[in-house]
């Protein structure tokens, strides 16, 4: 019975386990740097798909800068196209108002009840000029006034004797003046049309029932620019 147990416990300690000679720490250390050589190749393969390189981050901000660049340019031209647009269509409603009013009136005048000059009142005819001095039928607008022998009495719209004058002021401002003395003296005036820089009058000679009127309109804000209309205005009486 006892070789039975010596032979039972010499199979016993002859049996080996398989980790047997191995050390338990190196054992876990080298499990150990298996999960940590996988581990470190997966955080490489994260970084190579979100990851930028210097060079890819230089390219894109300078596409976005030349981007806004565009953007930029584009909306400044667009604001000064804009601004020049709304100036000119000023300048050209100006010039419109102060030719409309000027032609309106002259029409209803007469060759001979005509002065172009260079300032206010009845004198001799000196062309071209910034002024025109002259007169209608009295009553033109409504009922005419006309003399016992059916003749029209020639002044302003309501009062005969007096003259009717377009100018320019030092304020760019286009007046409509009437006065009775020849030298415009006590003549009254009211602004016509703003922005007016200048108007001149011109007609081949004293005796032409056609006058050639050029206004010119200059607008300074937003933007600068000018408006100039021309129109010849015959006279009807």
């Amino acid at each position: 019975m006892r070789e039975n147990m010596k032979s039972h416990k010499s199979q016993v300690t002859s049996h080996k386990s398989p980790f047997d000679g191995v050390h338990p720490e190196r054992s876990r250390g080298a499990q150990g740097r298996q999960v940590t050589s996988h581990k470190s190749k997966y955080e490489g393969s994260k970084r190579t798909v979100a990851g930028f390189t210097l060079m890819e981050i230089v390219v894109v901000a300078g596409i976005l800068s030349l981007a806004m660049g565009v953007m930029l340019t584009f909306l400044i031209t667009s604001r000064t196209a804009a601004d020049f647009s709304q100036a000119r269509l000023a300048a050209v409603e100006y010039a419109q108002r102060a030719m409309d009013q000027i032609a309106r009136e002259l029409r209803y005048s007469g060759a001979s009840h005509v002065r172009i000059s260079h300032a206010l009142g009845w004198t001799l005819e000196s062309r071209p000029g910034q002024v025109i001095n002259f007169q209608i039928p009295v009553g033109i607008y409504g009922a005419l006034n006309l003399t016992s022998s059916n003749w029209l009495k020639w002044g302003n719209q309501d009062t005969e004797g007096y003259y009717i004058a377009y100018s320019v002021n030092a304020d760019s401002q286009l007046l409509r003046s009437t006065y009775l003395a020849a030298n415009a003296t006590g003549a009254a005036s009211r602004i016509v049309a703003p922005h007016i820089s200048s108007i001149s009058f011109n007609r081949t000679d004293g005796n032409s029932d056609l006058v050639h009127v050029v206004v010119i309109s200059r607008i300074t804000s937003p933007r600068e620019t000018t408006a100039t209309l021309e129109a010849d205005v015959k006279m009807r009486n």
